[in-house]
């Protein structure tokens, strides 16, 4: 890594289902090796307007909460 990297945006999106549903990965574990391998690295979350981290849009109720 070079070291000026201030962050990676390395999570959200489809991120969090193909860990979980086509790899059968826990994509908290995911998570946990990315801040182990990058200490002092912000991660940025992708997070799609009212589909958040899935493909279906949630109700106004849930993403305003």
């Amino acid at each position: 890594m070079t070291p000026e990297l201030l962050s990676v945006e390395a999570w959200g999106g489809a991120t969090y289902d193909v860990a979980l549903r086509f790899l059968g990965e826990d994509p908290w574990d995911r998570l946990a090796a990315l801040r182990e391998a990058l200490p002092n690295v912000a991660i940025q979350m992708l997070l799609r307007g009212r589909n958040t981290v899935g493909y279906t849009p949630y109700p106004t109720e849930v993403t305003d909460a």
